[in-house]
């Protein structure tokens, strides 16, 4: 992994990190990422409503990894 370059004393040039991680911005790859993090991000949402709407006795065994 690359590390980050520093511009100045404490300061850091996250971007040039970011686009070796996650592809220059407006790339292909950039945006499959996009897509793949706010895919990530409702479906924790809606577990995290599902798990309110549940009783508490039905949500914990759902919530581990025993049926």
């Amino acid at each position: 992994m690359m590390q980050l370059r520093e511009i100045e004393k404490d300061k850091y040039d996250v971007d040039a990190l970011l686009d070796e991680v996650l592809g220059r911005e407006g790339s292909p790859e950039r945006e499959r990422n996009r897509t793949l993090a706010w895919e990530e991000y409702l479906a924790q949402v809606e577990h995290d409503a599902q798990a309110k709407r549940l009783p508490k006795t039905v949500a914990e065994p759902a919530m581990s990894d025993e049926w």
